[in-house]
């Protein structure tokens, strides 16, 4: 049994660095699919659990 923890971030990648240096701000809904690609492809390589942190930016 294999077994992954994620913790994403909501709010990452929205601090006054990324705005005063011209970096890139990635979106919710972009971080979303990351999660969801990072999730098949645990699935692809026999990953039947993971754990994630609860979302507190609710």
């Amino acid at each position: 049994m294999a077994l992954v923890g994620i913790i994403a971030n909501p709010a990452a990648s929205k601090d006054i660095r990324r705005l005063v240096a011209q970096g890139r701000v990635v979106p919710d809904w972009e971080k979303v699919n990351i999660v969801r690609r990072v999730m098949l492809g645990l699935q692809s390589v026999g990953v039947n659990h993971v754990l994630a942190m609860a979302d507190s930016s609710n």
